[in-house]
């Protein structure tokens, strides 16, 4: 049993800094601290604490087995077949790496940590160095190696992730009944006191398993560092014995908190202004140049090259809520799938007489052609596959939405042009889902070729936007992300913060090259009223492509230029002038301009 107790009776804290040079002096030494990880440091990746993981195992998987012990239970169960131990787990452990899993991944690429012996059987570790750019480590699972091996694999030249309990990939064992845990074999053991006996952060461990209690190294020479918001008792007493200095409790000793602040302290040269590009977007789209940053869509992005690509329907449609990504994901993640560069177009309401004007326009025809007649010369003239891309497709979609007979005469106009599409063509729809588009689909019989696309839950966004900080040069600290994450899950359905919320509060902070928590409330303060306007309520992303990426263009404002409607000059221009040249002055000949066509 383990006892929080208060730190500060203890030792007195020393400061991170102290550690970092401790840490840097080491390793120009030739050595490392090595590092331990317990299920705290899972915790914020939303891995379960162990006792409410197998109280819910227990409630679905044991219902056959007697006894009302839980843990006892679960003992019993677990000493079943080893698949059936990894399937029961999975859900509870494969999970996406934290921010403070990012930051110690990037150190062990650094160079500040080559060992890290971890407890827990998920796969954060892994995934967050694979995430960095990190691959050529060893994995070191007991159970999947002899345990007479597990000394000298231990030994070996470069970073290494021991699991002395298993892992949920790859697994032979878990290590996670009470009879295992109470003493490891000779050469288990062994090596576990010989990594402790030498400098360790102890990280979200509770000290709480007998092997690990016996066999931790008790008269090493090296530094035991706590890292825990409640350091356990006999952990404390081992540091105390020690001659311990660096004890990291409360707030400071949560994983995240803590690893961020190291970072910083080992690599403050990293916090400067970044002179490279930034990673993230100002109110506009990824597009195939940026494919490199787009992240987070792997799943949506095979569903699309599986349905769109290989099976080359003549009709293709990706819908989903507004601001959900849609633009990004076919501009980003489709086009680059094509082997030849698609026809990317962003509709416009009179779509009958449009489309075709447009398509004569770019390619040089003296007038515009029946829409089959274009269609099929694009086909004649490619020589090979055309891919047709209509973005913004609600834009036509919501001209027939409020007509008295809207609904059929928009099914007639789909079903037209889905007959005029000639084979050698797909034609790729993007649109919102709304009830009109959807229905005449099903109608239609193309709901099969239809791929929905939802908004990216908060924990993948805090995962991207974490690794284009930290990939960038920036990174964005866990308190930041929470912030940003937790308006994202809790804004008001009227106005929502969205994903491009997010993006375009992560561009102006990389460029401020603050992105802390002040950072962030500073620009949330001075702009976040005027971009749930220009998001939500004015809506402008929709009306402006092609924004200057020069620096001088990088104001609020300033960056949407050029609008691509010309019947919403007006409109747009009397809005801008209104609301927002008090905040941004410059913007006001712009205004003036507009409003007179210009």
């Amino acid at each position: 049993m383990t006892m929080a107790v208060d730190v500060s009776m203890v030792f007195n804290m020393s400061g991170i800094s102290d550690l970092a040079n401790l840490i840097k002096v080491r390793r120009g030494e030739g050595k490392r601290f090595v590092v331990m990880l317990g299920a705290g440091a899972s915790i914020t990746s939303k891995v379960p604490d162990a006792r409410s993981m197998m109280k819910e195992v227990v409630e679905q998987h044991a219902s056959r087995i007697d006894g009302a012990d839980v843990g006892d239970r679960f003992d019993k169960l677990m000493r079943g077949p080893e698949e059936n131990r990894r399937s029961i787990l999975k859900p509870y452990l494969d999970k996406t790496p934290s921010a403070g899993y990012a930051r110690l991944a990037h150190l062990i690429k650094q160079g500040y940590f080559d060992t890290v012996i971890t407890f827990n059987f998920d796969l954060l570790l892994e995934k967050a160095l694979h995430e960095a750019e990190v691959h050529d480590f060893t994995t070191i699972i007991r159970g999947e190696i002899a345990d007479h091996l597990l000394p000298d694999a231990v030994e070996q030249p470069g970073v290494k992730v021991v699991k002395l309990h298993g892992s949920l990939k790859g697994v032979s064992n878990f290590i996670f009944t009470r009879e295992e845990l109470v003493e490891y074999p000779t050469p288990i053991g062994g090596t576990l006191e010989k990594l402790t006996a030498g400098d360790i952060m102890v990280c979200g461990y509770a000290y709480g398993d007998q092997c690990v209690i016996t066999s931790f190294s008790k008269s090493g020479k090296g530094n035991v560092v706590v890292i825990n918001p409640n350091p356990p008792r006999m952990l404390l007493d081992v540091a105390e014995k020690r001659k311990g200095q660096f004890v990291f409790s409360g707030v400071e000793g949560r994983f995240d908190e803590f690893f961020d602040k190291l970072a910083a302290a080992l690599e403050p040269e990293k916090r400067t202004r970044p002179t490279g590009r930034n990673p993230f977007k100002f109110l506009e789209a990824y597009r195939a140049e940026d494919r490199a940053v787009f992240l987070g869509r792997d799943e949506s992005l095979e569903e699309a090259n599986l349905r769109f690509v290989a099976q080359s329907p003549k009709a293709a449609f990706v819908a989903g809520p507004s601001k959900a990504g849609k633009t990004s994901l076919v501009r980003a993640g489709l086009v680059p799938l094509f082997q030849l560069e698609p026809l990317y177009f962003r509709c416009q309401a009179d779509f009958e007489t449009w489309l075709p004007g447009e398509l004569a326009r770019r390619h040089g025809w003296s007038s515009a052609p029946e829409m089959a007649v274009a269609l099929k010369a694009l086909v004649e003239g490619a020589g090979s596959r055309v891919v047709l891309i209509l973005d913004q497709f609600e834009r036509v979609v919501r001209r027939f939405d409020k007509r008295p007979k809207g609904r059929t005469e928009f099914l007639a106009l789909m079903k037209g042009f889905v007959a005029a599409i000639p084979d050698g063509m797909t034609v790729v729809f993007v649109s919102t889902s709304d009830e009109l588009f959807l229905s005449t689909l099903i109608t239609l019989g193309l709901a099969q070729h239809c791929m929905t696309i939802q908004p990216l839950e908060s924990q993948a966004i805090g995962t991207v936007i974490q690794n284009l900080a930290q990939s960038a040069g920036l990174p964005l600290g866990p308190d930041s992300t929470k912030q940003l994450l937790d308006r994202y899950d809790n804004s008001d359905l009227a106005e929502p913060f969205t994903l491009a919320h997010v993006n375009a509060v992560c561009h102006l902070l990389y460029d401020s090259g603050d992105m802390s928590p002040a950072g962030l409330k500073r620009t949330l303060d001075d702009h976040g009223e005027t971009l749930n306007r220009i998001i939500n309520q004015y809506d402008v992303i929709g009306f402006f492509e092609d924004i200057p990426l020069d620096e001088k263009a990088r104001a609020l404002l300033p960056r949407m230029m050029k609008v691509i409607s010309k019947e919403g000059q007006k409109n747009m221009a009397e809005c801008l002038a209104s609301h927002f040249c008090d905040l941004f002055p410059t913007f006001s000949h712009m205004t003036k301009e507009s409003s007179h066509g210009g």
